[in-house]
């Protein structure tokens, strides 16, 4: 009984919508980024979120681990039974709770490499009957000492955007090896997966600036030597009612150097992108990558009613805080905003890329400070010397994503990731 009651829980977790809007009290589980080095010393908290309903509701409330092979590890000790960590909790009416942080992974005695699951729940009292749920997925990576002289990865994307232009819908993949002589730190792990986790590494309801100078010569990702990887002729995408798009290979020469750069790519059919739909990537395998299958549900679309992205540029004062406002989703999950400015000279081609990056919970609203505003450029043109050889260009995007870890079948792939995101964007001006 109790290997089916694990059994039951464990298809609900899959394949239930983590965004479905029911009249019932919510909770929501999130964490700061999809990869986690075993052995790290680095702090990974595991942050839990909640609503009431409109009239107080008694729940058991869940929270745990979900390991690669379907063993549910159920917080505080750990225990395999599916016992409760809050039994019989009643849900007042109108809470707002979080985000706050329960506990660290670093903590957990049972971690393997592999993809891992972070699921929070709300159970009718003393049965698994679902009121709400929650997942996030991790990827473990192997320590940075038994990484090798090399990392592989994977990337798949499925994108849903909207701006002043038009709305579009995109899937994109490319798989990458970057090798170091000596070995792979584990800060140089970091550095190259903090391109693509969750969040870019900020915390919740906080926001990040970060800027970059770039000339035509720099690298993506400085310091490493990347060979992209050959995964098959084509990748597919596929929708839980049978619809499938072909995702081809596009390869090209980079700038400058004889490496061939591989990427997989399409634009997709409009109304592809459905709210809450189950979508499955899949690829044959090819010379580097073995198959891999991977499937995610769409989150709901986003919509930004504050301020208003689509109908023209944003021009505000970066003296005042910018307030967001959004559909959101009852605080299960998190919405990204980043805010970014680029001074080119077009005489070098050269640029200065300032960027704020801030998380939030998804419940509709969040507050980009001035203090944060201000460190951007503002204007729209600058004039070095007498010339006009440059220029300021400005843009906001809004966007709400869903993230799986995956590896090839050959376990050819040291991290894979495939994330769907809804995203809304517009032009930016500063004054």
């Amino acid at each position: 009984m109790k290997a089916f009651c694990r059994f039951r829980i464990y298809l609900l977790m899959l394949f239930l919508p983590a965004g479905m809007a029911w009249a019932q009290p919510e909770i929501g589980v999130t964490i700061d980024r999809n990869f986690y080095v075993l052995g790290s010393n680095e702090p990974f908290p595991v942050y839990v979120t909640g609503e009431g309903a409109d009239i107080p509701k008694t729940v058991d409330v869940h929270l745990g681990l979900i390991a690669p092979d379907g063993t549910i590890y159920e917080f505080p000790n750990w225990n395999t039974s599916l016992q409760p960590w809050i039994p019989n909790f009643t849900v007042p009416a109108g809470l707002k709770y979080g985000p706050q942080p329960i506990f660290d992974l670093q903590n957990f005695p049972h971690l393997t490499e592999g993809g891992w699951r972070v699921a929070a729940a709300l159970t009718e009292p003393g049965t698994l009957n679902l009121v709400s749920l929650s997942i996030a997925w991790i990827g473990i990576l192997p320590p940075a000492a038994s990484s090798g002289d090399s990392f592989r990865f994977g990337v798949l994307s499925m994108t849903d955007s909207a701006n002043s232009d038009s709305r579009s819908q995109s899937a994109v993949g490319f798989f990458m090896e970057i090798n170091e002589s000596g070995g792979l730190s584990e800060e140089q792990l970091k550095q190259i997966a903090n391109n693509w986790k969750e969040g870019a590494g900020v915390p919740l309801d906080e926001c990040r600036f970060e800027e970059i100078n770039t000339d035509p010569t720099s690298s993506p990702l400085p310091g490493f030597f990347p060979t992209f990887l050959h995964a098959g002729d084509q990748l597919n995408l596929t929708r839980e009612d049978g619809n499938i798009v072909s995702v081809p290979l596009v390869s090209r020469t980079l700038p400058g150097t004889a490496e061939e750069f591989l990427t997989y790519a399409t634009d997709l059919p409009g109304g592809f992108y459905q709210d809450q739909a189950v979508y499955r990537f899949t690829g044959p395998g090819g010379t580097d990558v073995g198959p891999f299958e991977t499937t995610l549900r769409a989150p709901a679309p986003l919509t930004v009613a504050s301020p208003d992205l689509v109908s023209g540029p944003v021009i505000h004062n970066a003296s005042d805080d910018l307030v967001l406002e959004w559909n959101g989703q009852n605080s299960r999950g998190t919405v990204e905003a980043i805010l970014s400015t680029v001074n080119s000279d077009i005489t070098t081609g050269s640029s200065t890329i300032k960027t704020v990056t801030c998380r939030f919970v998804d419940d509709g609203e969040g507050v980009v400070p001035a203090d944060m505003l201000s460190r951007l450029d503002s204007g729209s043109f600058t004039l070095p010397g007498l010339d006009l050889g440059g220029f300021v260009s400005g843009s906001i995007s809004v966007s709400r994503s869903r993230y799986a870890v995956f590896n090839a079948a050959d376990g050819s792939l040291d991290f894979g990731l495939f994330f769907i995101t809804s995203n809304v964007g517009g032009m930016l001006t500063l004054q």
